[in-house]
């Protein structure tokens, strides 16, 4: 979840990430981290926490970090599947 707070950007598949691993663990390395990230923000937040992964999205966009928007959209839409999955009310 470190890199999510450092706004890197995703790893495209076919050549080698950040870690010199190939591209692909990196990507799957990553989908883990965004639903591990997504499930502390619903223990954290409940039904609040698409709120609180919105704002870390808007927050990453108003410095002009891309990258860390997406990851941080992709979190949102995690939070939102799991909060569908316990009854909870997702934002849309």
């Amino acid at each position: 979840a470190d890199r999510f707070r450092e706004g890197r950007a995703p790893v495209l598949l076919g050549g080698r990430g950040p870690s010199g691993r190939l591209a692909a663990v990196d990507a799957v390395t990553e989908e883990i981290d965004i639903w591990r990230s997504a499930k502390l923000l619903v223990g954290r937040h409940g039904n609040d926490a698409p709120v609180h992964a919105a704002m870390r999205a808007d927050k990453m966009l108003a410095k002009g970090d891309l990258g860390g928007q997406r990851i941080w959209m992709r979190i949102l839409s995690a939070v939102e599947e799991l909060l569908r999955g316990r009854g909870g009310a997702p934002l849309h």
